[in-house]
């Protein structure tokens, strides 16, 4: 649409919400259409959680609804499990394709064909009663898919805000983006719970999310542009500019390939031509020199792609990143395997699923509450001090979670024989009902208030790689905690959640004692902006000496 580097206004005035100029010849300008990428892009996420949490949601009447297949609480805890392992390895995926392409667009579709066809798988077994028997295969398989398109769509929520907005909506776009997920997996726990009022209302659900699901994809597929025709952020512009160095350098080492072989061809013309034997030595050593000299091939465009890649995984590979990585991992995929069987909780205790999905729903809002609380307080109120902000909140969840190994009921153990829905004995503290509750929604909040957060942290890290890496290294170390833990609350039973749950949470908060953060995107954007502002001022001081 705007091909000089100099935007025309007029044509633009209903597309451009903000322009700044920084010199001459770059602007930096946001669009409002961003906000239709916002949100389309967010809702994806929203349905894909959504559809993950359905199982989870509503685990009795799953059961009786896949009664002649046996699916116990026990199964779906196993299927979570082993989607995680899915998800990890296409996350590897994920960021060699934006190494390799870097297009949203094309990320974000793939995520949501993928939930496409998870709704499908998971609709064969109603589709065709004789696969009913079945419906445990088709059940992971279906979840398997569904966090391959959670892989392609959740670690380019950072890359999404760096994108398409300024760098003072880039934490909260972020936070809303990544909290999107979260509000899938709330509102999933809260209404599945009252619609699913008998057995077979699971299929009616499912085909109802294959119907949302369809009319995402098709806007998607619409209109999803991978980034904005001018660069919204001083970073985004210095990207942008390395990028082009990179290209006009490939340009000029393909034209010099071009001329070498030329040279090379012009010199074996000459020799074959030539029947002076009589020339001397030393003019056939100049001439040999001269095309050897001539003939020095150009840095390959292998090597510059691999120096790229050395400098992304040195990035990655940076102690205090490695850290931040394993702190998030720890204390979020603690906070979600714990909230995940919150409904659970409650029909051990002898609670209908619908209560259970009122405080499974109220935890999740809390989640994205916090992490926006975090977020605005740590860009607002209290800047550069991210990293006691986060140990307050860790702190708190291992608190909390301390809390809940004393005051849940003491389940027996998956092999001991018993019936973990009758042979319950009693907690180690008695509190009243409404103070079980309540901790539920407050582990929440401060469980999950450090998503948005580290996210963006992590891009800070690494910068000026992309933030998608930073954001697919986090969410591998994310799934993979996350995997462990529900393997061992399928094996062990539910008597070991809350204790896995508070060692997950003090494990975090160790590795974030050891984080140093340091805020190479924020310097590099005040740096560049100082040199704009010299360079202007410079400028003028010598306009005011001409005229004088």
């Amino acid at each position: 649409m705007m091909q000089s580097n100099e935007p025309n206004i007029e044509d633009s005035t209903c597309q451009i919400s903000t322009l700044s100029c920084l010199s001459d010849d770059k602007y930096i300008m946001t669009f409002t259409r961003r906000w239709y990428i916002l949100i389309i892009y967010s809702l994806n996420a929203f349905m894909s959680s959504a559809e993950f949490s359905f199982y989870s949601a509503v685990p009795q009447s799953i059961q009786d609804y896949y009664s002649e297949a046996g699916i116990t609480m026990n199964h779906i805890n196993m299927c979570l499990s082993l989607s995680g392992f899915f998800a990890i390895a296409f996350l590897i995926i994920t960021q060699y394709l934006d190494y390799k392409f870097s297009n949203l667009r094309a990320l974000t579709l793939l995520s949501s064909w993928c939930l496409i066809i998870s709704c499908i798988i998971r609709l064969l077994p109603s589709w065709i009663p004789g696969l009913m028997p079945n419906a445990f295969a088709f059940m992971a398989i279906g979840l398997a898919i569904n966090q391959i398109g959670s892989s392609f769509s959740f670690p380019t929520s950072s890359l999404l805000s760096a994108t398409w907005f300024g760098s003072s909506e880039r934490l909260f776009t972020t936070t809303f983006a990544a909290g999107a997920s979260q509000i899938g997996f709330a509102l999933g726990f809260l209404l599945f719970p009252f619609i699913v009022n008998a057995p077979h209302v699971v299929g009616v659900v499912l085909h109802f999310l294959l119907a949302m699901q369809g009319c995402c994809t098709i806007a998607l597929t619409i209109y999803f542009p991978s980034r904005p025709p001018q660069p919204p952020s001083i970073s985004e512009m210095l990207k942008l500019e390395q990028r082009k160095t990179k290209n006009d350098k490939k340009q000029s080492e393909s034209v010099l390939k071009r001329t070498n072989c030329r040279t090379e061809l012009n010199f074996e013309t000459l020799i074959s031509e030539s029947n002076d034997r009589s020339c001397s030595s030393s003019s056939n050593e100049r001439i040999n020199g001269d095309y050897q000299s001539a003939n020095t091939p150009p840095p390959s465009k292998k090597k510059c792609c691999s120096d790229k890649a050395l400098k992304t995984i040195q990035s990655l590979c940076q102690p205090s990143f490695i850290f931040l990585c394993a702190a998030y991992a720890f204390e979020s995929a603690s906070s979600q395997a714990f909230a995940g069987n919150i409904t659970y909780f409650y029909t051990v205790m002898g609670y209908k699923e619908s209560v259970g999905g009122i405080f499974a729903f109220a935890n999740s809002v809390a989640m994205v509450a916090g992490s926006f609380i975090l977020s605005t307080v740590a860009g607002k109120c209290i800047r550069s001090k991210e990293k006691l902000l986060l140990c307050v909140t860790f702190v708190a969840t291992a608190l909390i979670a301390l809390f809940f190994v004393f005051v849940l009921p003491i389940q027996p153990s998956a092999h001991s024989g018993s019936d973990p829905m009758t042979d319950i004995g009693p907690p180690l503290l008695h509190v009243p009902l409404w103070i079980l509750s309540l901790c539920f929604v407050v582990i929440g909040i401060v469980g999950g208030s450090p998503v948005g957060l580290c996210l963006e942290i992590g891009a800070e890290l690494t910068f000026p790689s992309s933030e998608a890496a930073s954001a697919c290294i986090m969410t591998i170390a994310n799934n993979a905690i996350y995997t462990i833990i529900m393997f061992i609350f399928s094996k062990a039973g539910t008597n070991w959640m809350t204790t896995v749950a508070l060692c997950g949470c003090v494990c975090g908060l160790l590795c974030l004692l050891l984080t140093r953060i340091t805020r190479k995107r924020q310097n590099a954007e005040s740096l560049s902006q100082n040199d704009s502002l010299h360079e202007k001022h410079d400028t003028n001081k010598y306009q005011v000496e001409i005229s004088a």
